[in-house]
């Protein structure tokens, strides 16, 4: 029933913020993943926890992929360094 009615209001959010947050603001979540509020619902009551009453969209950055060092590479002197796989 929330849901439907989350699409009859036009609600989006499931990120639940404290009543001092405001749009623009960078968030970090307890599992360490990073956002921006772009939007404040207001007092909802899917926010349960104490502290944290407003329902928020939030735009989460895309987790940073860890670059793999190329296979083979120079080094300054003219030798080949390699990665073994």
């Amino acid at each position: 029933m929330d849901a439907l009615g989350d699409t009859v209001v036009g609600h989006s959010g499931n990120t639940c913020v404290a009543s001092t947050a405001y749009v623009g603001q960078m968030i970090i979540m307890p599992n360490g993943q990073s956002g921006t509020l772009t939007k404040l619902e207001g007092e909802s009551r899917r926010c349960t926890q104490p502290g944290l009453p407003i329902r928020a969209v939030v735009d989460f950055e895309a987790p940073q992929i860890a670059s793999q060092p190329a296979p083979c590479v120079r080094d300054m002197l003219g030798g080949t360094n390699c990665v073994k796989p």
